[in-house]
């Protein structure tokens, strides 16, 4: 799928730069899905310096929608991680710090919607929690 394409891409030109000695720095935000192909490349990849791995519940996002609608943070349907790659000439000189990924920890915290928002949103905006949406999205996907 797109995600392991993009994934693939990623990983080729992070080698490339690698190859060539030239710094490169590129972080991905994923869904948590563990068992698809391209995260695990990029889990598996020797130039990965850092992983955040953040769970639904901790996490929200604004919605690329948030003009049309009241509210514009909306909670996450699915755990996120964030992988930190780097060549080793990035590494030298701007290594992904602990206090850089608790920053960004506390920023997608931030964004969650609290529990009285979620009360106030329309049904329709809510989002499905969980794999039980991916799982028909999937199924859907391979009986096409």
């Amino acid at each position: 799928g797109m995600i392991d394409a993009v994934c693939a891409h990623v990983l080729a030109l992070l080698e490339a730069a690698e190859a060539s000695r030239e710094p490169m720095t590129m972080v991905m935000v994923l869904p948590g899905w563990l068992d698809s192909r391209g995260w695990q490349q990029v889990n598996a990849s020797r130039l990965l310096r850092r992983r955040l791995l953040v769970a639904a519940a901790d996490h929200g996002f604004v919605d690329g929608a948030q003009h049309m609608r009241r509210y514009s943070y909306r909670q996450s349907p699915y755990d996120t991680a964030l992988f930190f790659l780097q060549t080793g000439a990035a590494e030298v000189t701007t290594a992904v710090s602990d206090a850089v990924v608790a920053d960004i920890e506390a920023s997608l915290a931030a964004c969650t919607p609290s529990e009285e928002t979620l009360k106030r949103v329309p049904q329709r905006e809510l989002v499905e929690r969980g794999a039980k949406q991916r799982r028909r999205k999937r199924t859907r996907q391979q009986g096409a």
